[in-house]
């Protein structure tokens, strides 16, 4: 796989990929869910557990709801069911690719999918995933992984009929056959409600986009909450209940407003943000939502170096959550147990957002961007990582962001003059000239006019199993230090073949400090009380973010899928060992991440257990690798490796 024409093209595709026209999306018509029940089929065979659930008092190994199939469901109760959701409630989940084959192991009486010819042509097209509710940007959490049973074509010729001829069997796998299309929160009330009565396990999804598997799950209802669309602006905005606070500008993406969303992506912000003058902290995907897994699982920019983590940035948040099933507002002044959870504890476990309001900056934040190209090979790669550990401390005080990759280098600056980014940049530009690459440095005068022209498409339509670390800046400090960590990224990251240095740690940004204290919760734990925010203490030491993984395709078997996973164990081994003191970005973790409670939370863990146990006491919603969560021998999992 490694020798395909493609694959360089997917280790620049953050930067440099441009997408060809691609045919639309058809609109979404209603199903008949009493026809569809009738011949519904069995969803879940093969899937079985594939390791037990050891006892932890961090899971809800005794949680009062009694999962069940949804094949228990009576076509009486889906009916009921769909009633007190106005009729949003479909029947037609199903993979991505599902036009392309001829047997299916589900009923396609009514499936929403693309033809399969637009399903080719868009296989490899964020864009033209986005708007399919079978659709994961990872295929992989559309198939069941355990048993190697999926619905998946050839990422490298998306046309090669080998993947869906006549012998082949498209499967439900990890894709939910039903699904309720959220309009508003009475529709999140109503599903908790069908969940607690009936025993159905509940997913979530956004926009797909999900590394570890979170927003996916065999024989489940999942409540998809892309189609609310919608932005607004306050000038002066105040969280709710904190009339002494200052007023701060910001921006406001969810359902209070009309159009509104939490499924609005980045790009609709960037561009809105652009024409109100304004400047938003947000990731380098313009198909992400700002307001589901980025901000809650903690959410990174190329900004964070000055303008903090997206957790640094939420103003304030209003969310259904289980317990009882009320719309609630979270900031510092009301629910602030719950804000402390979702700025960082994860996204799918404390209830579901449909409103988040972010800080922006009222003025086009300007920006020195530089860029450099190079041949890829193992010799250049170990170079960059060189120049880039030997400079690392004096580039971030001096507000570099960036990142590195095989044949690819990208930073940007928003405090250093034109002429102070090229003496600064020159380590990295003369190693661009001697290799002969290239070395562009310009201005822009906005984070859009940067994010136009220098960020490209990311890579989609490929399985992969990817592995990360945070780096602390004690491991920059001396000779030796700097020796160790560069001999371990090398070390882990030879035989990758992906491998990514993310520097966009908030080593520049000062915590503000909330209206009132998130302490006034009368959650009890401590952790990084002094932040208010729930993620790993390590993203505020860190320099780096290392990324790592490998890939496979759709004829890949078991085995081979497991030996991916344990290759990306191993590539990123190497600094888990250097930094034992240090955690991980939760959204771009490994997979089987070992100790995943500390490397994603550190001490915040206890305190984030209580929330969960506060705000969702009968384990109604649950994820891979989240706060209380059941853990392998749930029926959810029974996909993964």
């Amino acid at each position: 796989m490694v020798n395909s024409p493609l694959f360089p093209v997917f280790l620049q595709a953050f930067f440099n990929v441009t997408s060809n026209k691609l045919p639309s999306a058809p609109s979404s018509s209603a199903v008949n869910i009493n026809e569809s029940v009738r011949n519904n089929v069995d969803t879940t065979h093969g899937l079985v557990p594939t390791t037990s659930d050891p006892s932890s008092s961090s899971s809800f190994s005794r949680s009062k709801i009694q999962h069940m199939s949804i094949k228990a469901v009576s076509p009486e109760q889906w009916s009921t069911f769909n009633a007190t959701v106005s009729g949003r409630l479909r029947a037609d989940g199903a993979p991505f690719a599902s036009a392309c084959f001829s047997q299916h192991d589900f009923s396609t009486n009514d499936t929403i999918s693309p033809v399969c010819s637009d399903a080719q042509a868009g296989y490899l097209s964020e864009k033209y995933r986005l708007p399919y509710m079978g659709s994961y940007m990872n295929p992989q959490w559309e198939t069941c992984q355990a048993t190697g049973q999926g619905c998946t074509l050839d990422w490298q010729n998306p046309a090669n009929p080998a993947a869906f001829g006549d012998q082949a069997v498209c499967h439900q796998g990890s894709v939910s056959k039903y699904y309720v299309d959220i309009q508003t929160a009475e529709d999140v009330t109503a599903a908790f409600a069908f969940a607690k009565s009936t025993g159905v396990r509940i997913a979530i999804k956004n926009t797909g986009h999900d590394y570890i598997g979170r927003s996916s799950a065999p024989d489940s209802l999942t409540l998809s909450v892309r189609n609310i669309q919608g932005i607004s602006y306050d000038p002066a905005f105040r969280a709710d209940s904190c009339s002494e606070s200052d007023p701060v500008p910001a921006m406001i993406i969810g359902v209070s407003i009309f159009p509104a969303t939490a499924g609005t992506v980045f790009g609709q912000a960037y561009d809105f943000a652009e024409a109100h003058n304004l400047t938003f902290v947000g990731g380098t995907d313009r198909t992400v939502a700002p307001a589901g897994g980025w901000v809650q699982g903690g959410g990174h920019s190329l900004l964070s170096n000055t303008l903090g983590l997206g957790v640094d940035r939420v103003l304030q948040f209003k969310v259904v959550v289980p317990s009882t099933g009320e719309y609630l507002v979270a900031n510092p002044c009301q629910n602030a147990d719950l804000f402390f959870a979702l700025r960082g504890g994860g996204g799918g476990t404390f209830g579901v957002v449909l409103e988040a309001t972010f800080r922006v900056e009222a003025n086009p934040v300007k920006l020195i961007a530089a860029k450099i190209t190079f041949p890829p090979s193992a010799d250049n790669w170990q170079k960059v990582v060189e120049i880039g550990v030997q400079n690392a401390i004096k580039w971030s005080k001096e507000a570099w962001s960036g990142i590195v990759g095989t044949s690819l280098v990208t930073f940007i600056n928003p405090r250093l003059s034109l002429d102070e980014a090229s003496v600064s940049f020159k380590p990295y530009s003369d190693f661009a000239k001697s290799v002969n690459g290239t070395f562009v440095l310009e201005e822009a005068p906005s984070w859009l006019s940067f994010y136009d022209k220098f960020v490209g498409t990311n890579p989609v339509g490929l399985p992969g199993a990817p592995a990360s670390r945070l780096i602390p800046k004690s491991h920059f400090t001396t000779p030796k230090k700097r020796e160790e960590l560069q001999n371990a990224i090398l070390r882990g990251t030879t035989t990758a073949q992906f491998k990514q240095l993310l520097i966009s740690c908030p080593v520049n940004y000062t915590p503000q400090s909330p209206p009132s204290p998130v302490s006034s919760s009368p959650v009890s734990h401590g952790g990084s009380g002094n932040f208010g925010t729930s993620v790993t203490e390590a993203w505020r030491d860190c320099l780096w973010s290392v990324v790592t993984g490998n890939f496979w395709n759709y004829q890949t078997s078991v085995e081979g899928v497991k030996a991916a996973y344990r290759a990306s164990t191993q590539a990123i081994l190497p600094l888990v060992e250097l930094t034992p003191e240090s955690g991980a970005y939760a959204s771009e973790a490994n997979v089987y991440e070992q100790d995943h409670e500390r490397a994603f939370w550190g001490s915040n863990y206890p305190r984030l257990l209580d929330v969960k146990r506060k705000y969702d006491p009968e384990g109604v919603l649950d994820c891979w690798h989240c706060v209380g969560s059941k853990g392998p021998a749930d029926g959810r999992f029974s996909c993964m490796i």
